[in-house]
């Protein structure tokens, strides 16, 4: 594997084993300072307004895929025929969002 490629357990070891800083403090500094200017002030109605939208997104993962809904991107899939290739005639079934997605599923 290249040295910039981990794995979900290498993460922590693919940091420490780097050595030679790439920010200097004062860059440090400035992107805290950005990341603060950008937060909400903390208060119940932006806590509200997080808890909601967590659980739309909850929800939305938990809500069972429609059968002809692409798993990618959630677009729908449309019966397509394969214009060139070795599969050149067959039939399958491919997201309706291509280009942007590149999702099929198999031959028919």
């Amino acid at each position: 594997m290249p040295d910039n490629v981990v794995n979900a357990s290498g993460y922590i070891r693919f940091i420490k084993c780097k050595i030679q800083p790439i920010l200097s403090d004062s860059e440090i500094l400035a992107i805290c300072a950005k990341i603060e200017s950008g937060r909400l002030k903390p208060s119940i109605k932006t806590h509200r307004e997080h808890v909601r939208h967590v659980t739309t997104i909850v929800e939305e993962k938990q809500r069972p895929a429609d059968v002809n809904s692409c798993p990618k991107c959630g677009k729908p899939m449309m019966l397509k025929t394969a214009r060139r290739g070795p599969n050149q005639g067959k039939q399958f079934w491919g997201c309706s969002g291509f280009p942007r997605c590149k999702m099929f599923s198999q031959k028919l």
